[in-house]
């Protein structure tokens, strides 16, 4: 990596370290019984992680609760092969400001919109993810487990874990565990 890039990320992490400490939100534990919206976050620069999660989001709206996606591509020209769909919208590098935080206006909307869930389904750490998530005002957030988390449920698995047992572990407990 380069210094630059290392610069820009540690600069990128205090001020979101700096924004969540001030974020003000309502915290409620939801499973898919009492969750009638649904945040996803997903990395989408690889098609089979898009595809994957796309199912997971039609998962979801086949158990009538309303979904929202929002899929992260690392490239500045890797928008291109998606296909519109219309619970899921995309942001690229180039919608970020120098040190990674997202700055479209459809990701200003995604963060200030309360969810009942927002589940991040990216497969490794990435700041521009953690900005979104750490900067939601969902009431229950759900992640993997990485160096820096602002989420309320840590769903460990092994890294080499793939995506699809990933779901299918946050299926699992979101159905069986019941609402406090």
């Amino acid at each position: 990596m380069k210094i630059f890039e290392k610069i820009r990320k540690k600069i990128g992490y205090y001020v979101l370290r700096k924004h969540v400490a001030k974020l003000i939100r309502r915290r409620a534990y939801n499973n898919f019984s009492s969750a009638r919206s649904v945040g996803v976050i997903f990395d989408a620069t690889k098609q089979d992680l898009y595809l994957t999660s796309k199912a997971f989001i039609a998962f979801l709206t086949d158990k009538n609760i309303d979904v929202q996606g929002l899929g992260y591509v690392n490239n500045k020209d890797g928008l291109g092969w998606y296909a519109y769909h219309k619970n899921i919208e995309f942001f690229a590098l180039d919608n970020s400001n120098w040190y990674f935080r997202p700055r479209a206006p459809f990701i200003a909307e995604f963060t200030e919109k309360p969810f009942d869930i927002l589940i991040d389904l990216s497969s490794q750490e990435n700041i521009t993810i953690q900005f979104v998530l750490g900067l939601s005002k969902s009431l229950f957030k759900i992640s993997k487990e990485y160096e820096k988390n602002y989420v309320d449920f840590i769903l460990k698995v092994k890294e080499e874990t793939n995506l699809d047992f990933f779901i299918q572990q946050l299926k699992h407990y979101l159905s069986s565990i019941s609402k406090l």
